[in-house]
This record gives structure tokens, sequence and C-alpha cells, in this order.
């Protein structure tokens, strides 16, 4: 409720980014895909955000989405060094491009 109240008062991507995770925790994709697409459009150079929405696509069954989202993702966070991100989209990108739907 906090995250939604949030979300309500502003667009802040930080925001959107967490309702769109909680969304996701919820097994709510398409809510998650549509705060985490609206978050990625606000704020397009974060990598997490970008993860968050791929890892969406993913559990929705979306694996062709997933995997352009999260490769994009991976350029953003290696050009910025994020080397903690960085394993989780490869591994997320991966599981995409196996098809597991699996969390």
């Amino acid at each position: 409720p906090y995250a939604r109240r949030a979300v309500e008062l502003t667009d802040n991507p930080a925001a959107l980014d967490t309702l769109g995770w909680t969304y996701v925790g919820l097994q709510q994709y398409p809510a998650a895909i549509a705060e985490l697409s609206r978050a990625s459009r606000l704020a397009p150079g974060d990598a997490s955000t970008l993860y968050h929405l791929g890892e969406a696509y993913r559990r929705d069954g979306q694996f062709t989405k997933a995997t352009g989202v999260l490769q994009n993702a991976l350029g953003i966070a290696q050009t910025q060094g994020n080397d903690r991100l960085r394993p989780r989209i490869e591994d997320a990108r991966a599981r995409a491009r196996q098809r597991d739907a699996a969390p």
C-alpha cells in the first residue's frame, strides 16, 4: 500500500520500480509489467529497473521480450560497472533463453 500511495503522489521512477517489483513478488505480472514499463520510460538508464522489467516478462512467459530487455539491462550494468547486478541479469537472461519460467 505504501508503494501504491507513493506512485499516486508522483511519477517517481523509484516508486514505480518498487511497486512493480512488489507485483512481481505477488505474481501479478501484467500489473508489474505496466508499472515497471512506466518506470523504465522515466529512467531508461536504470539497469535495476530494466532487470526487474525483464524478470516480470520472463515470469509471465514473454521470453522474447524478457531477453531483449535483459540484454539492454546487461549492457547498461556493464557500462556503469555494476558488478553486483550483472550476475543476476545474466542468470535471468539465460533462463529466458531457455524458456524457463521458474522464479
